[in-house]
This record gives structure tokens, C-alpha cells and sequence, in this order.
């Protein structure tokens, strides 16, 4: 994040995101800053900033306010607020909005009209 690879970092993350399994860590510390290195990420507190949760109260942040929006799966989409879409949704339960950057933005402008 600090070196501008925050997103590259993030999709290299997701792509490896296992199955959800109660109780079961989903990632390794050795995982992170393996992915981190994966991406160019190669500051000297590269390593401390993942042991260490740097991070942490941003995340328990972020966290805290998708419950305060009411968001209780990923994917969602909210609009100006309004949820546009959502895992759940029975329309799209197949997520096609997700299939490309381009389908993501015609969902958003689509909501935005309403």
C-alpha cells in the first residue's frame, strides 16, 4: 500500500482467496509477504507492516462502517448509499456484473440513473 501497489496487491490476494471456513485462517503472514513480493513490494518494513498490523485499526475500521451501511456479503455495491447489488441478489445471483471492469462500471451507471 505504501508503495502504490495497493491494488495489484489486493487482486493478487483475492485470486487467492480460498474457501470461507470458520475458524480457519485464510491467509498466512508468509503468504502476504510473499504476494507482496510478488508485486514489487520490497520496502525495508514490507515484512513489519504485515507482522507487526499496521494496518489493523484502518481494517477494523472499514469493517465497522460496511456494518454501519448494512453490508453483510461481498460482493455489494452501493450506489450514492443505495444497494445496487449484492451475492445474494436473486436477479443476478451469477454476479455477471463482475466479470469484467467495463460490466462493474455499466452496473454503477445503471444504478446511478435510478
Amino acid at each position: 500500500i505504501d508503495e502504490g501497489k495497493g491494488l495489484e496487491f489486493h487482486n493478487l490476494v483475492f485470486e487467492n482467496q480460498p474457501e470461507e471456513t470458520p475458524g480457519q485462517e485464510a491467509w498466512s503472514e508468509d503468504d502476504l509477504i510473499g504476494w507482496g513480493n510478488d508485486v514489487g513490494i520490497t520496502g525495508d518494513t514490507r515484512e513489519s507492516c504485515v507482522r507487526d498490523l499496521t494496518y489493523e485499526g484502518w481494517v477494523q475500521q472499514v469493517a465497522g462502517s460496511q456494518v454501519d451501511a448494512g453490508v453483510d456479503s461481498t460482493p455489494t455495491v452501493l450506489v450514492d448509499g443505495v444497494r445496487a447489488w449484492t451475492r445474494d441478489d436473486p436477479q443476478t445471483v451469477s454476479g455477471p456484473f463482475f466479470t469484467s471492469p467495463d460490466a462493474l462500471n455499466a452496473l454503477i451507471d445503471e444504478a446511478a440513473k435510478g
